[in-house]
């Protein structure tokens, strides 16, 4: 028969057991592998973004406002107020703010103001 003893308090006690030291450079290659990914996932950004700006044509469709196409470019000596051409049915808007091409002709005299 197994026989029982009981442990006395102050008998022949071993300290409890050390926890397992880390492997010597382990962090350095925590550290190691961490750069390693963050470099990389910055690459793949860099090449992806090199990839579709190489691919997106420079004559891309834009989308402007109305009145500001083409005939809202201007180039050249401001004209009369509220000149009107003809060839590009446009007119020239004066009022603040404006001071640029409109398509159509001019509003009628009575409906042109000094407001934007």
């Amino acid at each position: 028969m197994a026989r029982i003893t009981r442990h006395q308090p102050g008998a022949d006690q071993s300290p409890p057991p050390a926890a397992p030291r880390p492997a010597p450079g382990a962090k350095l290659k925590s550290y190691l592998s961490l750069t390693l990914a963050f470099v990389l996932a910055l690459a793949l950004i860099a090449i992806l973004i090199a990839d579709i700006a190489a691919t997106t044509p420079a004559s891309a469709p834009t989308f402007t406002l109305p009145g500001a196409g083409p005939a809202a470019e201007h180039t050249g000596p401001t004209p009369e107020p509220w000149f009107y051409d003809e060839a590009n049915n446009q007119h020239w808007n004066p009022t603040p703010g404006h001071n640029h091409w409109h398509q159509g002709p001019p509003p009628p005299p009575e409906q042109r103001s000094n407001q934007p």
